[in-house]
Formats: C-alpha cells, sequence, structure tokens
C-alpha cells in the first residue's frame, strides 16, 4: 500500500509549498502527528479512506498513450481531508481554507486526476 500512501503525502508536500497556503500545517492523519487542543492556527490533515481496484474494460484496456496501447487496472484513492481552525474563527475559517485547497488542486495539481472535491459541513470538536 506504499504507492497510495506516496501519494498522500504528494499531494501534502505539494499544498505544503503552496503560497497560498503558507498559513496551514498540514499534516498525516494516521500518524503520530497531533492537532493541539486549544486549537491556535490553522491544520489540516490528510489520510486515506478508501482504495479500490477495478480492471480495465475489454480485457484491461486502459487506452492509448504516448508510448502506445496501455492494459492494467484503475485505481481510485478517496482521500480524506480534514480542517482544523480555531473555534473562535468558527466555520468560515474551514471553508474559507477548504476553497484555497480546493483552487490549488483544480488549477495546478491536474497530473493527479481528481473525479471529485467535497466539503461537508463545519462541526466543532470538543477532543
Amino acid at each position: 500500500m506504499s504507492v497510495f500512501n506516496d501519494i498522500v503525502e504528494q499531494i501534502k508536500s505539494s499544498l505544503s509549498q503552496c503560497a497560498t497556503l503558507t498559513d496551514v500545517k498540514f499534516i498525516d492523519a494516521d500518524r503520530e502527528e497531533v492537532v493541539p487542543n486549544p486549537i491556535r492556527n490553522t491544520y489540516v490533515s490528510l489520510g486515506i479512506n478508501s482504495v479500490s481496484i477495478s480492471e480495465g474494460a475489454f480485457g484491461s484496456y486502459l487506452g492509448l498513450s504516448r508510448v502506445g496501447e496501455q492494459y492494467g487496472n484503475n485505481s481510485e484513492i478517496d482521500i480524506e481531508m480534514k480542517i482544523f481552525s480555531p473555534r473562535h474563527s468558527g466555520g468560515k475559517q474551514c471553508y474559507e481554507v477548504f476553497s484555497r485547497i480546493y483552487e490549488e488542486l483544480l488549477y495546478h495539481a491536474a497530473n493527479y486526476n481528481f473525479k471529485g472535491i467535497a466539503c461537508k459541513k463545519a462541526r466543532y470538536n470538543d477532543e
């Protein structure tokens, strides 16, 4: 499963280096990094939510590339992102950070072939 963790790490690294996200600290969802309580800065955790692998259509045919016909499997990774911000800034801060991340992924990370990016309702967490 290392290749999938590598993809998450590449996305995290790319976002960490983005000039519009310098005020955000990116952490791994499944590592020992923790968000301090009370939260004083904005943190974003990234981790794998699920992985699915399916065979390409028509005998594993994936399509044409610059090197010729490609055969193999399709893989889809669902990456979960949680945004933590200080309570005093409210949910608005979470949506604002999400918007900047969305813009970065949409316009500058085309090589990842994102199928969708979604944002759920902001909620308070007392943990």
